[in-house]
């Protein structure tokens, strides 16, 4: 029985038409090539600035007896997603086509929005989700008070909302740029330009 098949339409309903989403779309890994991933739900933005970026969701059906540990395993599942290149044959089923390779991932639902202190609650999960940010692990979440009022955010950083589209520092997250060290890189570049070493050597 597929459990979390309601809460991936629940998803994709909340994201409405800014993006076009996927269902249990094939990836390939960015660190290992060969090896294949499901992403639970793939967006591809319809249009603006960041049209044809391409983010990932790991959803899950939390039961009442999820503890820290079952959402931080739900940021590490996520993060296998972040510059995962999508399947060619999956990646011509949208519209637009996906510019290049997932530039985030969310996990859906995210854990309670007072476990990061938005709203004077404990933090539990701050730290964890402060971390998750640099590997461009962000949560998916919807407001208490409104249902309806939904956002993409990473920790205390909302980069989208539903009523409002995205902000200007969502630029900061969906450039491709990746702090190592004490500077920055172009990730996607360096990524594109190893596959195509590779695959060179290989013919």
């Amino acid at each position: 029985m597929d459990i979390e098949r309601p809460r991936r339409a629940e998803l994709i309903r909340l994201l409405g038409s800014d993006f076009d989403c996927r269902e249990e779309v094939l990836l390939r890994h960015a660190m290992f090539a060969t090896a294949k991933l499901r992403a639970d739900v793939v967006a591809v933005v319809r249009e603006g600035e960041f049209a044809g970026t391409a983010i990932a969701f790991e959803v899950k059906e939390p039961s009442a007896s999820w503890q820290d540990k079952r959402w931080l395993y739900q940021m590490r599942q996520a993060a296998d997603y972040v510059y995962a290149r999508i399947d060619p044959r999956a990646a011509k089923l949208f519209d637009p086509e996906p510019a290049g390779r997932i530039m985030a991932a969310f996990v859906f639902p995210a854990p309670p929005i007072r476990d990061f202190g938005l709203d004077g609650g404990t933090e539990p999960m701050l730290g964890a989700a402060t971390l998750a940010l640099h590997f461009r692990v962000g949560q998916a979440r919807q407001s208490r008070s409104h249902r309806e009022n939904f956002s993409l955010a990473f920790a205390n950083n909302e980069i989208w909302q539903s009523d409002k589209g995205f902000k200007a520092i969502a630029r900061q997250f969906l450039d491709g740029r990746y702090r190592l060290g004490a500077g920055d890189v172009d990730a996607t570049r360096l990524l594109d330009e190893r596959d195509s070493a590779f695959a060179d050597y290989r013919s």
